[in-house]
């Protein structure tokens, strides 16, 4: 179907005339008008969206479909030193390392469903990344604790609980 073609088999509202008509939120259109416009009643979610392609498409606008590529927070802001926590190394080392050793906390004892709190397990840099960024993926530098005691832990304390239950 030509350009010319289409605008003439289409019978639905112009652009203009469906931004005269209704405001940006979508108020103003009457459930009569939206009827004359093929729209349902209630109106779907992205009805206006939809409305407006049409329109476009009969007028022959190109209209861009595929929706740009996304970035992570890491894509983002790679200096960020929270970036870290979401590479897929760390996610791998993170996972061998809560699944592979007892998965309870170093320090106090307290594992996952002990009680019904809201605590949770976190592995734990013994010597903080900040400190020696060259060990933040050494296993050996690595703890299991729960969120209280990293918590309470903080960032600059290098207290090694790993051997402190035994």
């Amino acid at each position: 179907m030509t350009q010319k073609q289409s605008i003439e088999t289409y019978k639905g509202p112009t652009r203009e005339e469906i931004e005269a008509k209704i405001s940006s939120n979508g108020l103003g259109a009457t459930r009569d008008v939206l009827a004359g416009w093929g729209v349902p009643w209630p109106p779907p979610k992205g009805w206006k969206k939809l409305l407006l392609a049409r329109a476009d498409e009969a007028m022959g606008v190109v209209v861009p479909t595929k929706q740009p590529d996304r970035k992570t927070a890491t894509e983002l802001f790679p200096e960020h030193p929270a970036a870290f926590y979401t590479t897929a190394k760390w996610r791998k080392l993170r996972f061998e390392v809560l699944s592979g050793e007892d998965a309870k906390c170093a320090c106090c004892g307290w594992f996952v469903g002990a009680d019904q709190s809201a605590n949770y397990l976190v592995v734990d840099h013994i010597v903080s990344r900040k400190l020696r960024p060259d060990l933040e993926m050494e296993r050996g530098n690595l703890q299991i604790l729960c969120n209280e005691c990293n918590l309470g832990k903080g960032r600059f304390k290098k207290t090694d609980f790993r051997h402190r239950r035994e």
